[in-house]
């Protein structure tokens, strides 16, 4: 029993070393036939696919929690401008709605409330006089 495990082991080894020099010599034939390196191979492959998808997942992530930032200032800025100065809110909307600009809607969502006129707040928000 334990000599057979141990021949196991040592052409197991020997497998290894074969693939190893395969590799440094580069005969892809060879390496193709080790089932050491296949299997090596196999699992590099899906540790990889795996980091992907991980990396994709994240990206995903963060690209839905900006939106919902941008949408969510978006909204504020929207309802600062209606509270403040409604007579703006017809011609602010469209840009407040396609803008991405995290700068401006900021300004907005601040300092709109304290412009005392709607041509300050039409300044703000980068409208035509």
């Amino acid at each position: 029993m334990f000599y057979a495990r141990r021949m196991d082991e040592a052409e197991k080894h020997q497998r290894m070393v074969d693939g190893v020099m395969a590799l440094l010599r580069g005969d892809r034939e060879e390496l193709m036939k080790n089932p050491f390196l296949m299997e090596l191979g196999r699992e590099i492959e899906a540790r990889a696919r795996a980091e992907g998808e991980a990396r994709g997942r994240a990206k995903a992530e963060a690209k839905a929690w900006e939106e919902g930032y941008l949408e969510v200032m978006r909204e504020l800025c929207l309802e600062a401008i209606a509270t403040n100065h409604p007579e703006l809110l017809a011609a602010a909307t469209p840009i407040v709605e396609a803008s991405s600009d995290t700068a401006m809607l900021k300004k907005c969502i601040l300092e709109g409330p304290k412009t005392t006129s709607a041509a300050e707040c039409a300044r703000l928000l980068g409208l035509p006089d």
